[in-house]
């Protein structure tokens, strides 16, 4: 079960991450927008803010790795559980 609450945990937090980048979606397009239109004085992007929104890409690919792992490692203890009981005697 402590697996299942590790998967759980992680994809809280990619939700968590998952939500600072959709708030944070309109600074990147007001950047992105104001660059097509080659204004004078064009909205420039914090650097601090492009760069948390990196590290929350980049926090939800590791976790989402991780939850592969986990996925993986939580079949095999339901399998090894399953073995058990299909190979336990009747009494």
């Amino acid at each position: 079960m402590e697996t299942r609450n590790l998967i759980n945990q992680k994809y809280g937090e990619i939700n968590a991450l998952k939500e600072y980048l959709s708030k944070t979606d309109y600074i990147s397009k007001k950047a992105y927008e104001s660059s097509l239109l080659n204004l004078e004085n064009p909205f420039i992007a914090p650097s601090e803010i492009l760069a948390e929104r990196q590290a929350a890409r980049d926090s939800i690919n590791i976790l989402e790795a991780e939850i592969v792992d986990l996925e993986a490692t939580l079949k095999a203890e339901e399998e090894s559980k399953e073995e058990i009981v299909n190979n336990t005697p009747i009494l």
